[in-house]
């Protein structure tokens, strides 16, 4: 599995989860973190959300994905969900899409080049 960076690709995941903290959206929204000090918040995709990128994103869960990752910011905190769909096709593609724009941090995949030309092809 790896790991990326909006450009960059880190080398091991363990570097990149090193002093992080995972944590249910709800928590993250309420400010009810109890380690904010901690470089990376994670989170289970699926178990925060239902939308997997097929159909429109519903307007509750886009704002509910946007308030989490601002929340994080706000407590200087990096943003990285996992368990996102990550085979290729329109669904993927959308997701991605929406987690860009909310401006997620880390996008978790295993296919690099597709995520490769997905951030070219978005810049």
């Amino acid at each position: 599995m790896a790991l990326t960076t909006r450009r960059r690709a880190l080398t091991t995941l363990g570097a990149a989860l090193a002093g992080s903290v995972a944590l249910p959206a709800a928590r993250a929204l309420a400010g009810e973190e109890k380690h904010p000090t901690r470089p990376l918040w994670r989170a289970h995709w699926t178990l925060n959300f239902t939308w997997l990128g097929d159909g429109p994103f519903p307007d509750a869960e886009r704002a509910k994905l946007r308030g989490i990752i601002a929340a994080a910011h706000r407590r200087h905190q990096k943003v990285r969900f996992w368990a996102t769909p990550d085979l290729a096709g329109p669904a993927r593609e959308a997701l991605w899409g929406e987690l860009l724009a909310a401006d997620l941090d880390y996008f978790n995949t295993d296919d690099l080049a597709g995520l490769e030309a997905f951030l070219d092809a978005h810049e």
